[in-house]
């Protein structure tokens, strides 16, 4: 009734318009946590520019929550970036920080599982909007059944 994943991201990101001098890589860990019914999920990115003068940046998310019944969990998340944060880190009414309540279901669709997630997720600085409405929809192709 426990466990705990980990896992490393890493990411390439070559903008379309102006080509790899103005992309970046970002690089961190990701971990889950369980224990009995309550989950936390957590990451934390360093996003190192390609541009030339510009310090890497930091970017993280996290996730609590609990079960309701086998495909329903309420909970909340935080999510922000700071650019540049390991130089002049831009002041923090001028960085990004959200924090919300959320709920998470799960279907079962045999082969597939689909797991819509619904956020109400409020600005906490200048930079960022009041309110967000965030919608994610993931499906997972196969099964995840270790008897299938």
């Amino acid at each position: 009734d426990g466990g705990f994943s980990f896992g490393v991201y890493t990411a390439v990101e070559v903008p379309q318009e102006v080509g790899i001098e103005e992309g970046a890589l970002s690089v961190g860990p990701i971990f889950e946590v369980e224990l009995g019914p309550v989950s936390f999920v957590g990451n934390a990115f360093v996003e190192a520019p390609f541009e030339n003068d510009v310090d890497p940046g930091f970017a993280y998310a996290a996730q609590v929550s609990t079960s309701l019944s086998d495909s329903v969990a309420v909970g909340f998340e935080a999510f922000g970036d700071i650019e540049e944060a390991f130089g002049d880190a831009v002041p923090f009414e001028e960085q990004s920080h959200f924090i919300g309540p959320a709920i998470y279901f799960e279907a079962d669709l045999g082969h597939h599982v689909l797991e819509p997630r619904v956020a109400v997720l409020f600005g906490l600085t200048e930079e960022t909007p009041d309110a967000v409405l965030s919608f994610n929809l993931e499906i997972q192709f196969g099964s995840s059944d270790s008897d299938n």
